[in-house]
């Protein structure tokens, strides 16, 4: 894999290979946290079980973590984008988009991925924003698909 994690000294933040540490010291923001702490006894076992390290990053803005975002491979040709934002997310809005869109462009040209999918709950808006800025789109509605029984959006991005 070609993609290289850097220091970007222009933008203040510095993209890094995750870390469980990382998990453990970002502040969730309220939805998150609503989210996360609400439905699972113990959400950062439950987060961190469930990732990919190959394939999971953190964003830092003057050393502490204000994203973990990663990919998860399906089958041939297929992933799952998924992105945990901090509460301060919200600063650093272009430097979180530049990496993600490179990170996503990365993956798809040297994974050789024709469709990348991430599910975005109906509620939250800022996701769902932040899903379009990353050029994915809704395919379908989710009836009560979340762990709160909240519907969600599937949405996808294809190959270029």
């Amino acid at each position: 894999m070609s993609f290289i994690p850097h220091p970007n000294i222009n933008m203040g933040h510095q993209l890094v290979p995750y870390r469980k540490s990382h998990l453990i010291s970002m502040e969730l923001g309220d939805y998150e946290r609503y989210h996360y702490e609400g439905n699972f006894d113990d959400y950062i076992s439950y987060v961190d079980d469930g990732l990919i390290e190959e394939f999971t990053y953190t964003i830092m803005a003057k050393g502490k973590p204000i994203c973990i975002f990663g990919l998860r491979p399906y089958w041939k040709g297929v992933g799952e984008v998924w992105l945990l934002p901090g509460k301060n997310i919200r600063q650093n809005p272009i430097a979180v988009v530049k990496e993600c869109r490179g990170f996503l462009d990365e993956m798809m040209y040297e994974y050789d991925l024709k469709r990348l999918q991430i599910a975005v709950s109906v509620a939250n808006k800022p996701a769902y924003k932040f899903a379009k800025t990353l050029y994915f789109n809704e395919e379908s509605l989710m009836e009560r698909f979340g762990p709160e029984g909240e519907d969600y959006y599937m949405m996808v991005r294809f190959e270029k």
